[in-house]
């Protein structure tokens, strides 16, 4: 499948569910709407009593209701602890009251949302876990039919953290009891200023409004909300274990929404290939660094390498495909489109060196150049890497000036960690440039990229590490007018 139909696969049903699931819930707010202006209407609390005693009926009252509410079962979390702290008191002031029945009224509301959540959640699961078997029996042509996702193992992906941090039943939890305290603080303000409150007034729309956009909103084919959140992490940890159940030692690549809102995190993981059952050894840019920074993960760990991808909040319609094994040959040319096999060839071309120099020297790019550099370093995650033998020497040589070779020398301090600040080209045929007068060694090289098939000039024999990648130097010395520094790859 291409790109798009891939995207269309993963998003277009899911979409169709999230609209029809904004049908139920905006039905549902307008009771809750309908339910907190009966409180408003049948208390009688004013300026004067609200912060007082209830009268001893009023507190019988709400006894019942509370011991109504448990045999409904709507008693737990918070709700129950403070629900039981008035009940099991002689006395409670009015103020109390106004929380608790705007608290159950939130309450009861997603005690009859729960049950389209679920069946939300279920389908969505359930989907998503037959597409990604299906992928895998027609990328081996095989004719068996999918199986359904285990009830358990939807509960374990619903308990798993999403790139907020939370977990669903902890923000529901957590969600009713902010939306319960906003109510309820404008009610205060209204009693305290002598007035009714009133639901249909614009600053209880405002607030009922802005809870249901945190919720769910969908504007035309635009979808955010912390509901749609869960249900992406829901897609794509559904999708993986679709995988997993075929075929346990799956390889999946990740696929970008490119547009103007993709951010660098998913740029730089765009076509990069992970396994579900394995270590993965990959690059990737980090919001928080401001840079590219590598990772050691075990399979897809949501976040990371598994979309929504965070370190930098959005939201994120990535996902993965499976990626049935083949040759990193054939593999490269399945992956690489035409911007990066250009850049490529730019670099080898030596219409890359101007660049290259301004990364080096700190220099600002243009729009055009960095466009340049991201095509280049994205079609290098997609070359392998050069294996080099660990008694085997790559080498760099350049040819400069005093002044650059004591900046070159002040970079290099034995024992001390080099971060490439550009890409930097070495070579298995050490001396092609018979006035080099700085050689760089690195010794048994495993992370530079293999560009041999690329070499147009066989002396050249090259190999290529991106901007970001860290050395330790080892070693130096002189020899005349000769400078060599051995250094080590870190991880």
């Amino acid at each position: 499948m291409t790109r798009e139909q891939i995207l269309q696969t993963r998003w277009n049903d899911t979409d169709k569910l999230l609209k029809q699931f904004k049908t139920k819930y905006i039905k549902l707010n307008q009771r809750l709407k309908n339910d907190i202006q009966a409180i408003f209407d049948s208390l009688d609390i004013n300026k004067d009593n609200i912060f007082q005693y209830a009268a001893s009926e009023q507190k019988k009252k709400i006894d019942l209701l509370i011991e109504e509410w448990s045999d409904d079962g709507l008693l737990s979390g918070y709700f129950k602890y403070l629900a039981n702290s008035i009940h099991n008191r002689s006395r409670v002031k009015n103020f109390e009251i106004l929380h608790l029945l705007i608290y159950k009224t939130y309450v009861k509301n997603h005690s009859k949302l729960d049950k389209y959540e679920n069946k939300l959640f279920n389908e969505v699961a359930n989907t998503k876990y037959a597409q990604g078997q299906e992928e895998v029996y027609r990328a081996t042509n095989d004719r068996s039919k999918p199986s359904r996702l285990p009830n358990y193992l939807l509960l374990s992906l619903l308990a798993l953290p999403n790139p907020k941090g939370y977990i669903w039943n902890d923000y529901v939890e957590a969600t009713m009891l902010s939306n319960a305290d906003q109510i309820y603080r404008q009610a205060v303000i209204d009693i305290q200023q002598d007035r009714k409150p009133v639901v249909d007034k614009t600053i209880y729309d405002s607030i009922l409004n802005a809870q249901r956009k945190r919720y769910l909103n969908i504007n035309g084919d635009k979808i955010s909300g912390d509901l749609e959140l869960q249900v992406t992490s829901l897609v794509n940890n559904a999708l993986v274990e679709g995988y997993k159940k075929v075929d346990k030692n799956a390889k999946v690549r990740f696929i970008a929404e490119i547009d103007q809102r993709t951010t660098e995190m998913c740029r730089s993981l765009d076509e990069q290939v992970f396994s579900v059952n394995d270590w993965n050894t990959f690059q990737r840019y980090s919001y928080d660094d401001g840079r590219i920074v590598n990772y050691k993960i075990f399979g897809l760990v949501a976040g990371a390498n598994l979309p929504p991808i965070n370190n930098h909040f959005h939201w994120c319609r990535s996902t993965v495909t499976y990626q049935l094994d083949m040759t990193r040959d054939k593999l490269n040319k399945s992956l690489m489109n035409w911007n990066e096999k250009s850049a490529i060839n730019k670099w080898e071309s030596a219409d890359f060196y101007d660049i290259n120099r301004k990364m080096y020297r700190g220099e600002r790019l243009n729009r055009k150049e960095r466009r340049l550099v991201k095509n280049l370093y994205t079609a290098l995650n997609k070359q392998p890497f050069y294996n080099s033998k660990n008694d085997e020497f790559i080498t760099r040589v350049l040819q400069v000036d005093n002044h650059a070779l004591q900046t070159v020398i002040s970079q290099h301090p034995v024992g001390e960690v080099y971060e490439a600040k550009s890409f930097e080209a070495y070579s298995l045929k050490p001396g092609y440039n018979s006035k080099a007068n700085v050689f760089f060694y690195v010794k048994g090289s495993k992370k530079a990229r293999n560009m041999l098939e690329y070499n147009q000039m066989s002396n050249e024999a090259e190999v290529l590490y991106q901007y970001g990648m860290k050395f330790i130097t080892r070693d130096y010395y002189t020899k005349g007018d000769k400078h060599y520094f051995l250094i080590e790859e870190l991880e």
